[in-house]
């Protein structure tokens, strides 16, 4: 077991991991995509029913919400991003 570096009593606690930072990390999460996704509503504007030229316009922005609610978690979370199958 690892003890802090200033002296202190106790095991280190890696702040990218540390489950008390998870309600942090999953409010920057779905705020970044909520966000994202009003963004890209308000700015293309698209018209209900306009057939797929209309769904072209907003998609690839949707498409990308998750990754900028992702980034933001990672960098003001602070967090850790982790690709594919869950380690737990």
């Amino acid at each position: 077991m690892a003890t802090a570096t200033n002296g202190t009593a106790g095991p280190m606690i890696n702040r990218r991991i540390d489950p008390a930072l998870d309600r942090r990390r999953l409010i920057l999460f779905f705020a970044g995509l909520i966000v994202l996704y009003v963004g890209v509503l308000l700015i293309t504007r698209p018209v209900l029913g306009g057939g797929e030229a209309e769904l072209e316009k907003f998609v690839v922005g949707v498409m990308l919400a998750p990754t900028v609610g992702a980034i933001l978690a990672c960098v003001f979370g602070p967090g850790l991003i982790r690709f594919g199958m869950p380690s737990w």
